[in-house]
């Protein structure tokens, strides 16, 4: 099987991202802030490790965001409270800990 790894996302016109089940590795790209558009992000069941990268919170048209059964292993940055109109959020069976921010 192929391994992909995520090094960076920078084209903007992305509404959609699924690589559930994928054998990514890696941590979460730090120029999330790009994909404005994006409304639904799925990674999960992957090797993705790390931090959840705080300009998450730039992704305000996200509504659906699932990054359960990976290796995360950090707080949920309180950026999140940014993203309004989130309406799942999935992030189980991961390593994060700390409250959910509003």
């Amino acid at each position: 099987m192929a391994q992909v790894v995520i090094s960076s996302f920078t084209k903007n016109f992305i509404t959609i991202s699924n690589t559930s089940n994928f054998q990514l590795e890696g941590a979460l790209p730090l120029t999330l802030e790009n994909l404005t558009q994006l409304v639904e992000f799925y990674i999960s069941g992957t090797q993705i490790s790390g931090p959840i990268p705080s300009d998450i919170g730039q992704l305000t048209s996200l509504i659906f965001l699932d990054l359960h059964s990976n290796l995360l292993n950090i707080s949920i940055p309180s950026e999140i409270g940014n993203l309004k109109n989130l309406v799942v959020m999935d992030m189980s069976s991961n390593n994060s800990s700390g409250p959910i921010p509003p």
